[in-house]
């Protein structure tokens, strides 16, 4: 039996989303995870009160539980479906979070009562009045 052709039906991956209409959608997810424990340790303490270890002197030096840093990047630009298209351009790591851009739109059909809707990062140009 011959094998199907590399652009068929059979070779196609899967809607990864599972929302209809999301085939035309391509999006790039970039995550990281970081965890760090810190050691807290009193260096005011001379050698025998960190021999003593009690709670009084307060030179125990313990661990603290780790912390867990997610790290991560979302990009998307397409749409969904014929009408719902998407911006979208995340990263947590960003010093200034209004760089980040998360936008979406409704675009409808001639003749439709709702002709587009916005959502997320927008901007507002009004028009010139004289």
């Amino acid at each position: 039996m011959p094998r199907p052709a590399a652009d068929s039906d059979t070779t196609k991956r899967a809607n990864l989303l599972g929302i209809p209409g999301t085939d035309a959608l391509p999006f790039q997810l970039n995550l990281r995870i970081e965890t760090k424990t810190e050691r807290d340790r009193n260096l005011s303490c001379n050698s025998l009160e960190a021999a003593q270890i009690n709670a009084l002197t307060g030179c125990n030096a313990g661990f603290i539980f780790p912390t867990i840093e997610p790290k991560f990047s979302l990009t998307s630009s397409g749409t969904i479906g014929d009408h719902v298209h998407v911006n979208v351009d995340y990263d947590a790591q960003r010093e200034f979070q209004a760089s980040n851009t998360v936008s979406l739109y409704y675009e409808g059909k001639p003749g439709d009562h709702l002709q587009r809707l916005d959502l997320g990062n927008i901007s507002f140009a009004a028009p010139w009045t004289s």
